[in-house]
């Protein structure tokens, strides 16, 4: 994404349904993702937004030159769960994941500290 503002807009037009016929993200899956981005500490990049076949909308980050990824998903009920991971199978060097976190709580150090492994 290139900006903020292409990033909501994205997310808000998961609400409606995509040509394929899948099912569209609910109103809130949609709110709690926006609640959450509007806690992003400055210094974490904007993440890539996509939408689930459940209705489900994710977030994720991926930074495959440092083996850095990271995913967090909203299913309307004012919660996410994520997942990050540092390193490749066979090779891990740290992950990290939990469910049923608050959007409005600041977002969990151990996501923050894989996020901000240094990007060239």
């Amino acid at each position: 994404m290139t900006s903020p503002e292409m990033l909501f807009q994205k997310i808000l037009s998961y609400k409606e349904p995509d040509d394929y016929g899948e099912k569209a993200p609910s109103s809130d899956a949609a709110d709690d993702a926006l609640s959450f981005l509007s806690n992003k500490p400055i210094d974490i990049p904007l993440p890539f937004p996509e939408c689930g076949s459940a209705g489900d909308i994710g977030l994720y980050w991926d930074y495959g030159h440092q083996d850095v990824f990271a995913e967090v998903s909203f299913e309307g009920d004012g919660t996410y769960a994520y997942f990050t991971v540092h390193g490749v199978p066979g090779d891990i060097v740290e992950k990290y994941g939990v469910d049923g976190i608050d959007v409005t709580e600041p977002w969990p150090s151990k996501m923050l500290e894989i996020l901000r492994i240094k990007k060239d």
